[in-house]
């Protein structure tokens, strides 16, 4: 089950170098959702960019990520060059 106090928003892009994933959290803890970006985006490395220090996330081969968000913040997550 997803927890309802963890939304994720995503940007697609134009290409495979745009786009973002934005996790939203009101928990008074550390949270995760996955989320899929898309089977093209397999292998992919994603790093978070609001300075919060998680680890990068790599996308699996059906497309999916698990995107990380600290207590009552948001953390955006980009393609690592």
């Amino acid at each position: 089950m997803k927890d309802p106090n963890i939304i994720a928003i995503q940007r697609t892009g134009r290409d495979e170098w745009t786009g973002c994933v934005a996790v939203l959290s009101n928990l008074d803890e550390e949270g995760e959702i996955q989320v899929e970006v898309g089977k093209e985006r397999a292998g992919q490395v994603w790093q978070e960019v609001t300075g919060s220090g998680f680890e990068d996330v790599i996308i699996d081969e059906g497309g999916i990520g698990n995107f990380k968000v600290e207590a009552e913040k948001i953390s955006v997550w980009i393609r690592k060059n």
